[in-house]
């Protein structure tokens, strides 16, 4: 023995030295057949050791404490170090390149050799060694290794204590089967394993179901199938089992083993004995040994106590109980029984018990030694462990569903996206349909051993359900195929009906697991099972939950409670860069027309609007965001059930201040919408899974940005808006439907709604910050949106202006005639009756009024209470959508006059003047085309008209620095094709530009320094409409006409880069004046020519409308309050004064010629025009003058000798056109240009009289000196010559002979008169002028040929003997200065007209010298005395302004005769042009003065003469 002992370890030692080079590498490796040979003497060696023993008894094998007994008869070898030498060489095994299957088949043999030899605690773990080799061992060793374990190892080591105890064996018992299961393909092997486990250890369901729940997919399968099949009552359906991919397969019986069996070992072992030396002498293997029937016999007289029954394969699982002798009523089999007492009666192979049967047999005490397997119990009645292992069974059955990724990505709008998965590799989901059908499985646990009850366990439940939804999830996109159609008939036929009873009994479960926080338990499968971030997972729990909807296991009840959380789950967590991936999920559940949920879509949307009922802000605004996401991801909501929300909202939002707002958003109560309260693990309450991300909230909530709930009215405004403007797009609704549709009114009221509160809100913003505060901008993009909603539903255009054309004078007549009396009666009552109006505001009833009426009265009140700039633009844009585009005024004018006229008055117009404001040109922008229209309304001009004039009169001269600012404003925005066509614009416009053209000479000097600042900065374009405005109200109002004139004047005088004055504006007003003429002389042939044309008959309605002096326009300068504020002096009593003092007719007829007239309230003078003979020659409509005309010359006289002649008007406008011709330019190219001048000449040759075809005057001079016309003439002329040459030559024909005719003493113009008179029968101003004029020509113009040299001697003559007929006095040494003036002596012989300043009478001759050559004038103080001798006649004071006259120097004692004209003959030169001025006539005072002048004789100066005194040496 001794040297047996040596040997075998030296033989260990070697084993383990191979291992050792094997595992280092080191040379020379191990063969293959030194390890196999080795192996295998350490079998023999033991086999050798089994047969030289006596017999072991049998009960040896089984309890701990017997281990001493069996040992005690081996040798002393190493069994221990041995058996850890071979379980080392398992791992090498794999490793061997050559004899690897024969190492393997002998490491199994030695192992089985040594089960007799080891202890207790290494044999327990020798099955679970050997079935490790399955993994690792070639696959042709399985049969050997599962015979191994099935024939010898586990019955020695579980077969004698039956599983009662735990061992580490029987603990092992799951991994053992896992093993087996995953690493072998073979069915007989999983049912020969299977059966051996069942038939040696009780409850091995828990180990089943361990590996199902935890076990390796590769296992899961055929241990579900097998559960099924040994457990056929779990299949509610038993004809399901047809579908299934694994078909059992009955393990093989053993074969007789005994050396000798007269059947040749072909016979079936029945009989198991564990002597080792019959076993190693029958059949050279370890125990036990496997013999038939008829060996049994052979060997039962000597070995009976070492032989046992064995078991048969299983074939076949009953559903009924195969007791023959059962007499139970229901028969149905509970119970399997593997204890070879009760297999005998089913021929050794295990037998099926009904419920009565299995107490009969096993409630004995020999039966409850049996080995039997009960069937499951529901769940709620196993044991924790048990209820555990089946619930993860479940799932993880229900897990095997994996859906099919792409087609689900696709389905959810999304890319592929790859799960992180440890099987990822071992299958993909398109391929693994089969094991789809794993999942039944999972159905059929749950359906039938997952009844609900009242009282079980929610976490259990809970889970369940979870994992339910889950599989609902993977199994929504199943291909329409076999494995498709099975899975989906598990829904109708098990999964509705089961849900239905869970949620009789438990709600609020299936609530918790629907949430987008489900309780910790509930989140399993799935998304939950990967790490993965917050969107993700709502993204997939949703898709989770929609997948439900098809099935109607959504209810209404479930909807109306689970969305909320849904929506403020992603409103709150998902980022919104994220937020399109939701996109297709909620379109789908959402989509109005395809909607999938059982019920309506009021229903669907209930859990919202049902939100707009709550008058708390903060719950408002929670559902608009909600309403925001779905239109973000481009979700519909029907139009009418949006508005209805919102109407609802806005009327039960209060705004009243109820106290800070809570520092967290208040919920709404769990059960308060009539479902049952969510248990304690609520999702208010639950805690983020172990592998999820924290909860992180994306967004700011209100109540971090706003100290008051109610600042949050105004957000839910804006919210509102801007989620109808985008529905809109969304939908495609139509646009521009007008005011009267429901959806329309549905807006408006709306809108009416949120303006009538007042909004709660705090400023924080300063004059110094740029930047608006937060309430600032929250107002300005609520009025941005309010507009855009505006221009959706108004009219696309604006409406035009109306039309209002100058009416006929038929019509004015017949309507002023039968108004004209009530109209004075009731002028007095109807100003009182507006006064005490305009001081009691009327009451109306708004309610009642339309829609868009109580729109636009709120409007009018937010639009007074607005201060941002911004938002007062967006209210105006609305304000204009729904004035000019909907004509929502226009419409209701005649319906409701007296509260538009009230809104008119105090609130729209005056709101719109105060928006016109250059810093914020933009409200003006919009506010002008507002303006505009309401000057078209009734009452609307007036009103406008009186606050302008009551700016422009104000006292306060910053009032009237402002209305400079917003009338300049106006007109850079005044549109001239709008306009021109109603004469109420025009009019109302013009009396806003007089004023504003009138403040240029304002007393105040930043007024009127403003005034120019602010002209100059209007474009040409609106420039061209404010003359046009002008233009119109002097052709129309004869009384307006100095003005405008008067600011043309000033306004050419401002913008002389603007061409305010043309020759087409010239001709205009003289063809007005002109028509004006012919209608008063009613000469009825002058309009035969063109009477059909109707731009003629316009022309001759419009003066014909002037003429008959009506009311229906108002008149600029009438309405011009006093004191009117002028910088330039002007005398009180003509500014104060209204009405001129009425004259007599024949001082009327012999009126004074004007230096200058008044700029206002002219008086009614200007009747009748006094050129309505020469009105031929004017264009348009009338015919040119031509020679046939021989009645010209009477006609022009009748002109002339009319009464009333309207002398302002000529004068003003033909001063107005001389300074026009001092500054114009001329341009021979443009012939159109070039025409128009033409014309105006010769219309001014006509109006001095002069005829152009007989080349003389029609006109006596007398007359003539009293015309308007020549004295604006004259006045103007000098400054036409010196300045514009050009001009100058074309005017210097007419002007010689006006020189020359003036002031002749003729009587009739056709009188010959030579040039013996003197300048006496001009004015002073008048006499200046003719020198002034006669000294530019000499010094500017060429006259040396003729006639010009002709006219130019005369001149020079008439020169002469003015100076010869002038006295004066020269200055005394101790005067200081000069004396004055000499007064101007009248032109008239009779002393009783001496003081009558308005009725000069001109004379044929002019008056004598003094006779007595002591007539002297004496200046005494203001009167002029003439001495005649030593007496002296008093001659009464004539004040007269800015009439300068040269002193009259001493007449000498003999008298001078007059000088002989002298021919001056034709000079030998050619003739200069016209457009070449001579050399020195750059001015009059650069021209050299002559030698024998003296040196302070006269002024050169064009502009004026003066007289210098003389010593009295002259």
């Amino acid at each position: 023995m001794t040297t047996r002992a040596a040997t075998f370890t030296s033989k260990i030692r070697n084993l383990k030295d191979y291992r050792s080079r094997l595992i280092n590498n080191v040379q020379p490796l191990p063969a293959g057949n030194e390890i196999e040979n080795t192996l295998k003497y350490f079998s023999q060696t033991l086999l050798s050791v089994l047969k030289d023993v006596p017999n072991i008894p049998a009960e040896s094998y089984g309890p701990r404490q017997r281990d001493s007994v069996r040992l005690s008869v081996f040798p002393n070898l190493n069994y221990t170090g041995l058996y850890h030498a071979v379980l080392d060489m398992i791992e090498l095994v794999p490793t061997m390149q050559i004899r690897q299957l024969e190492v393997g088949e002998n490491v199994l043999k030695v192992l089985g050799c040594l089960v007799p030899f080891l202890e207790h605690d290494l044999l327990d773990s020798l099955p679970y060694t050997v079935a490790s080799t399955l993994a690792i061992f070639p696959p042709t060793l399985h049969k050997e290794t599962i015979d191994l374990l099935c024939s010898n190892m586990l019955p020695m080591t579980l077969g004698y204590d039956g599983g009662f105890e735990p061992t580490y064996a029987s603990e092992s018992a799951a991994a053992i089967i896992t093993m087996v299961l995953q690493h072998t393909d073979n069915g007989s092997y999983h049912s020969q394993i299977l059966e051996c486990f069942m038939s040696i250890k009780r409850d091995l369901v828990k180990d089943i179901l361990s590996i199902i729940a935890y076990g390796p997919p590769s296992a899961r399968a055929p241990a579900a199938n097998l559960l099924f099949y040994y457990w056929p009552q779990l299949n509610p359906a038993l004809s399901d089992r047809r579908g299934i991919h694994y078909k059992y397969i009955a393990w093989p019986p053993v074969l007789c083993q005994r050396r000798g069996c007269v059947n040749n070992g072909n016979c079936q072992a029945v009989k198991m004995c564990l002597n080792p030396a019959l076993a190693i002498h029958s059949g050279d293997k370890p125990p036990p040994l496997y013999i038939c029937s008829d060996c049994a016999d052979v060997l039962r007289k000597d070995h009976s106590e070492y032989m046992t029954d064995i078991l048969l394969p299983m074939s076949h699982v009953s559903t009924i109980c195969e007791n023959k002798n059962c007499r139970a009523g229901e028969t149905l089999a509970v119970c399997t029984c593997f204890s070879i007492e009760c297999a005998s009666y089913n021929g050794n192979r295990p037998i099926r018990y009904c419920h009565v049967c299995h107490d009969t047999r096993h409630l004995t005490p020999k039966g409850r030694k049996h080995v039997y397997h009960l069937s499951i119990p529901e769940i709620w009645d196993c044991s924790q462990q048990v209820q555990r292992y089946l619930m993860d069974a479940i799932t993880s059955l229900l897990k095997e569903a994996q859906p099919i990724e792409s087609k689900r990505m696709v389905e959810m709008g999304e890319e592929h996206r790859t799960h992180a998965g440890d099987d990822e590799d071992l299958y993909e989901m398109e391929e693994a349909g089969e094991r789809k059908l794993l999942s039944r499985y999972g159905i059929w646990l749950l359906v039938e051993l997952c009844r609900p009850q009242e009282d079980i366990p929610i976490e259990v439940l809970g889970r369940l359900l979870g994992m339910l939804f889950q599989w609902f999830d993977a199994t929504a996109y199943l291909p329409d195929d076999n494995i498709g159609n099975a899975l989906e008939r598990l829904k109708p036929d098990y999964i509705y009906d089961w849900l239905e009873e869970v949620s009789k009994t438990h709600f609020e479960v299936i609530v918790s697991c629907l949430l987008p926080h489900p309780v910790e338990y509930a989140r399993v499968g799935g998304f939950w099972d990967y790490i993965t971030n917050r969107t993700t997972q709502i993204k997939e729990g949703l898709n989770c939950f929609f997948c439900l909807v098809p099935y109607d296991i959504i209810t209404f009840e479930i909807w109306d409670y689970v969305m909320p959380y849904w929506l403020e789950a992603i409103r709150t967590e998902v980022p919104a860069e994220d937020l399109h991936e939701l996109k297709v999920l909620l379109s789908k559940s959402f989509d109005i027309d395809m909607c999938p949920l059982p019920f309506t879509l009021e229903k669907m949307y209930c859990f919202i609007s049902e939100r707009f009922s709550d008058p708390s802000a903060y719950v408002q605004e929670q559902a608009l965001q909600w309403l925001q996401i779905l239109s973000t991801l481009d979700i519909i909501i029907p139009m009418h059930m949006l508005l209805g929300m919102f109407l609802k909202g806005v009327q039960n939002l209060h705004v009243e201040c109820t106290g800070p707002m809570p520092e967290k958003p208040l919920k709404k109560p769990e059960g308060a919408m009539g479902h049952q309260t969510v248990f304690p693990g609520s999702p208010t309450q639950e805690k983020p899974p172990p592998l999820s991300p924290e909860k992180t909230h994306v967004v700011v909530e209100a109540y971090e940005v706003y100290e008051r709930e109610t600042e949050l009215v105004l957000p839910c405004y804006i919210m509102m808006l801007d989620l109808y403007l985008k529905e809109l797009e969304l939908q495609e609704f139509p646009k521009y439907l007008g005011i009267y549709n429901e959806t329309s009114k549905q807006v408006m009221q709306m809108i009416a709604v949120m303006l009538k509160e007042d909004l709660d809100g705090t400023h924080t913003c300063s004059d110094d910050q740029q930047q608006a505060c937060n309430f600032c901008h929250n107002i300005a993009l609520w009025h941005q949106l309010m507009s855009q909603v505006m221009c959706n539903f108004c009219p696309r255009d604006p409406a035009k202006i109306p039309t209002k054309e100058v009416p006929r004078v038929e019509e004015v007549k017949q309507v002023s005639s039968s108004n004209s009396q009530s109209r004075k009666n009731s002028t007095s009552t109807e100003e009182d009756e507006s006064e005490e109006k305009e001081k009691s505001e009327p009451k109306f009833d708004i309610k009642a009024m339309p829609l868009h009426l109580q729109l636009y009265h709120a409007f009018l009140l937010e639009l007074e209470r607005t201060t941002d700039t911004d938002a007062s633009y967006s209210l105006l844009t609305s304000m204009k959508y729904l004035i000019l585009h909907a004509e929502s005024l226009n419409y209701t004018v005649n319906q409701y006059p007296n509260y538009v006229k009230f809104s008119l008055v105090r609130h729209l117009i005056p709101s719109l003047w105060k928006c016109l404001i250059a810093q914020h040109s933009q409200l003006a922008f919009i506010a002008v085309p507002l303006l505009v229209h309401c000057l078209t309304l009734p009452t609307g001009a007036d009103i406008c008209w009186k606050i302008v004039e009551d700016a422009y009169t104000s006292e306060d001269w910053r009032v009237r620095f402002a209305a400079v600012e917003k009338v300049t404003v106006l007109c850079r925005l005044l549109d001239l094709d709008s306009i021109s066509h109603n004469q109420v614009l025009q009019t109302a416009l013009a009396h806003a530009f007089c004023l504003l053209i009138g403040s240029l000479e304002d007393m105040n000097s930043a007024v009127a320094q403003r005034a120019v600042q602010y002209l100059e900065t209007i474009k040409t374009s609106s420039i061209r409409c404010l003359c046009r405005c002008l233009e119109f109200q002097f052709d129309h109002v004869i009384s307006d006409r100095i003005m405008i004139i008067q600011r043309m004047r000033l306004l050419s005088n401002v913008l002389k880069e603007d061409k305010i004055l043309t020759w087409d504006f010239f001709l205009s007003r003289l063809d007005t004046l002109s028509l004006e003429a012919q209608i008063d002389l009613e000469n009825s042939d002058i309009f035969s020519a063109d009477r059909e044309n109707e731009s003629f008959l316009k022309k001759l309605n419009r003066a014909r409308f002037a003429l008959a002096r009506t009311d229906s326009i108002r008149s600029v300068s009438q309405s011009c309050k006093p004191p009117y504020r002028r910088a330039v002096s002007v005398p009180m009593h003509l500014v104060t004064r209204t009405a001129p003092p009425k004259l007599d007719l024949e001082r009327q007829k012999s009126c004074i010629r004007q230096h200058s007239a008044p700029h206002f309230n002219l008086g009614r003078r200007m009747t009748k025009m006094n050129f309505g003979a020469f009105s031929n020659v004017f264009p348009g409509n009338l015919k040119e003058f031509s020679d046939e005309d021989s009645n010209f010359t009477a006609l022009l006289q009748k002109a002339m000798d009319m009464d009333g002649v309207d002398r302002d008007t000529v004068s003003q406008l033909v001063a107005l056109l001389m300074k026009f011709m001092v500054s114009c330019d001329i341009n021979e190219e443009d012939k159109s240009n070039m025409k128009t001048q033409n014309v105006v000449l010769r219309h001014l040759n006509i109006l001095l009289g002069y005829n152009q075809t007989e080349k003389s005057f029609t006109v006596p001079p007398h007359k003539l000196r009293t015309s308007a016309v020549f004295n604006s003439f004259l006045s103007g002329v000098p400054f036409v010559l010196d300045r514009n040459f050009k001009l100058g030559n074309q005017i210097l024909p007419i002007t010689l002979l006006l020189l020359q005719h003036g002031p002749s003493p003729q009587r009739y113009a056709s009188d010959y008169q030579p040039p013996n008179y003197t300048l006496w029968y001009l004015e002073p101003h008048t006499q200046i002028s003719w020198l002034t004029t006669l000294l530019v020509i000499l010094y500017k113009y060429q006259f040396y040929t003729s006639p010009v040299s002709a006219i130019i001697q005369t001149l020079i003559r008439i020169v002469i003997n003015t100076v010869d007929a002038q006295h004066h006095r020269c200055k005394k040494s101790h005067e200081e200065g000069f004396i004055p003036p000499s007064p101007t002596i009248l032109r008239s012989r009779e002393p009783s007209k001496l003081n009558d300043l308005e009725n000069i009478q001109e004379t044929d001759t002019p008056p004598s010298s003094p006779k007595n050559l002591n007539d002297t004038v004496n200046f005494d103080g203001g009167a002029v005395h003439f001495k005649k001798g030593d007496k002296v006649s008093p001659i009464r004071e004539q004040v007269i302004e800015e009439a300068v006259e040269t002193p009259k120097r001493p007449l000498t004692r003999t008298t001078r005769k007059p000088r002989r004209l002298i021919e001056y003959s034709e000079p030998n030169m050619e003739p200069v042009r016209d457009n070449v001025q001579p050399k020195n006539a750059t001015s009059a005072v650069d021209i050299p003065k002559k030698k024998e002048e003296p040196k302070d004789s006269f002024s050169t100066s064009p502009a004026k003469i003066e007289t210098s005194p003389v010593d009295d040496k002259h």
